[in-house]
């Protein structure tokens, strides 16, 4: 299969996956449905306004917003024009202070409801407001609520934004030289840490995600298979790596694309039954709505599910599966994992095995290398030792099969490494340089590996596990203690919304740290309280047994929606001297709430 097509800017890329086909439905927007032709000549409108508001090739601006066609028109548009776009997570409390500074937009998109965000902001700036409701028919606005806001000179509504393109018909500047690996978007990282880095994403990273579907389409694998037309639900919002991904798949491989603005799980399946999607990607919090729907649903229509963003806990994996069964699907949802860093996924999971992430992507390769814990995480030399990998490979009979090295060590843990066919940007700015040394390494096999901070191993038969974060390991009397496999035991009780285990420092001679869980019980009783002591005590042993846990009616979120570690570990470290002696009075029930810092 060839693939000279993914040096092409993401604009150009759909156009010629399309060229046979302008007239199909190619988004359906509440009820609104733009034929592809109708959507390039919105982008053209939103070039000619660009360029009538004096915005040009080697620009920034951004946008604060949600999944919206005006959205799509920006995206491409200004890809088409060599303008980076940074994407904002509109549901962060941040300030946005220190990006529009470094990036100095030239302007700025932003959805009604969080213009409060940016006031005062961006000074000196344009900033164009735009609603939801601006691509809808008349009739289908008047039953809206459509938010008025006040608008001036320098802050303009979508329609006064256009206005000048349509009137403008002059050609507009492309950028053509060197567009392959260039900049085309920046993005937060949705990691735990509480403290995004914006990430570089290329015309060519975009566009290898939708090749890796399109060798998986072509060999099967993953039992995944697109045909044109079918319909793709988009709920996964576009400060997102894969919000931007699902966009761009969709409209590469002909799909409609189903499109909502309103990422909330409570309207999750409301909008399966709406939209009736063959191809679904969503979040484990949309997939537990899903759970929790005790009505009968016709779900026949799904041949594709797949669970991102964060990890699907097996017992909902369990109930989601049974649910897809008995309302008529024939597949079972399947875990993908990747990062913002590599444009979205990595692995997917076809098998149906509630342990693993699966396989890398047909041109990736998964490496497992040594690693470890008591040196720092930024010692450059610490993962020099392969252990294994996986990775696919063509046949005599010219057909992918999966093959691996190492396998010796399998089950063996280590750094989870990726390797890619394409060169990937990293993290933006010169203060990340040093991040960025660590994030992309050239190894002993001459070639550059991607280096994700994760714990895990390949099994036997090559599927991938992911057990922790390198940097959450601790050493509890010189042996290693993993604080996700504390929070499954914990979580397969069925007692807990949520959980997280942080590190304590204890003073205790040999101890290093103790395993502190900050749990929220699904139902906050004396008596339920008692029963996830006694599991803990019976399941979780030796160097893992928990120091204390800590009841708290919520967990902070990162901005992506992941529960910030970091913040947890802060405020146990801010409330709580080291430990000096072995406790006997565990197992306290705090109602707290824990702050940003």
């Amino acid at each position: 299969m060839e693939n000279n097509q993914i040096s092409l800017n993401i604009y150009d890329y759909i156009v010629s996956k399309n060229h046979d086909a302008k007239d199909r439905i190619a988004i359906d927007y509440l009820g609104r449905k733009y034929t592809f032709k109708e959507l390039l000549d919105n982008m053209n409108i939103v070039m000619q306004s660009l360029s009538e508001y004096g915005i040009k090739k080697g620009d920034s601006i951004m946008a604060l917003t949600l999944a919206t066609p005006e959205f799509i028109f920006l995206m491409y548009g200004a890809a088409k024009m060599g303008i980076t776009l940074n994407i904002l997570n509109p549901f962060n409390d941040e300030n946005y202070d220190s990006i529009i500074a470094r990036l100095n937009p030239k302007l700025l998109f932003c959805y009604d409801r969080f213009y409060t965000k940016i006031l005062g902001k961006i000074d000196n700036k344009k900033i164009v407001i735009t609603s939801p409701f601006d691509s809808l028919p008349l009739a289908m606005k008047l039953t809206g609520k459509i938010q008025k806001l006040s608008t001036n000179k320098e802050c303009i509504t979508y329609s006064e934004f256009i206005s000048k393109g349509k009137k403008r018909a002059k050609k507009i500047e492309e950028d053509t030289a060197d567009i392959s690996n260039k900049k085309i978007i920046e993005i937060g990282t949705g990691g735990s840490t509480g403290i995004p880095k914006q990430v570089g994403i290329s015309n060519e990273m975009l566009n290898n995600v939708v090749y890796q579907h399109e060798i998986m389409n072509k060999y099967s694998v993953f039992d995944v298979s697109f045909n044109d037309n079918e319909t793709f639900l988009d709920i996964i919002p576009p400060h997102l790596a894969y919000g931007i991904c699902d966009i761009h798949l969709a409209l590469s491989l002909k799909l409609k694309l189903c499109l909502e603005p309103n990422p909330e799980p409570k309207l999750f399946v409301k909008q399966l039954k709406k939209y009736r999607p063959n191809h679904v990607l969503a979040g484990p919090v949309h997939w537990k709505q899903l759970i929790a729907y005790d009505k009968k649903i016709d779900l026949s229509y799904i041949k594709s599910a797949v669970a991102g963003g964060e990890h699907l806990e097996c017992n909902d994996e369990i109930k989601t599966n049974q649910k897809l069964k008995e309302s008529g699907s024939k597949v079972t949802v399947r875990e993908g994992v990747g990062l913002t860093e590599i444009c979205g996924v990595g692995t997917y999971n076809s098998t149906g095995d509630l342990f693993t992430v699966g396989r890398p992507l047909p041109e990736y390769q998964v490496g497992i290398f040594k690693v470890d814990i008591n040196k720092e995480y930024n010692d450059n030399t610490h993962t020099a030792d392969e252990l294994c990998r996986v990775y696919y490979q063509k046949d005599k009979n010219g057909e992918l099969k999966i093959v691996s090295t190492g396998m010796n060590n399998s089950f063996t843990t280590g750094e989870i490494c990726y390797q890619l066919p394409i060169k990937i940007l990293g993290y933006v700015g010169e203060e990340h340089k040093e991040e960025n040394d660590l994030l992309i390494r050239l190894h002993d096999d001459g070639k550059y590996w991607i280096h994700t901070g994760d714990i895990g191993y390949i099994r036997e038969d090559r599927n991938l596990v992911i057990t922790d974060r390198i940097k959450r390991i601790f050493n509890r009397y010189g042996w290693k203690v993993y604080p996700n496999h504390i929070t499954k035991i914990v979580t397969d009780s069925g007692l807990v919304k949520e959980c997280v285990v942080v590190k304590r420092e204890s003073l205790v001679k040999g101890e290093s740290y103790v395993p502190i869980l900050y749990a929220v019980l699904k139902e906050n009783t004396t008596e339920n309280r008692q029963k996830l002591l006694e599991w803990c005590n019976k399941k979780i042993i030796g160097n893992s047994s928990l120091y204390d846990i800590i009841f708290v009616d919520e967990l902070p979120k990162t901005g992506a929606g992941k529960i910030d570690f970091t913040r947890v570990e802060n405020y146990d470290k801010n409330h709580n001297e080291p430990v000096v002696q072995d406790n006997n009075e565990k197992n306290k029930c705090k109602k707290i709430k824990i702050g940003k810092k």
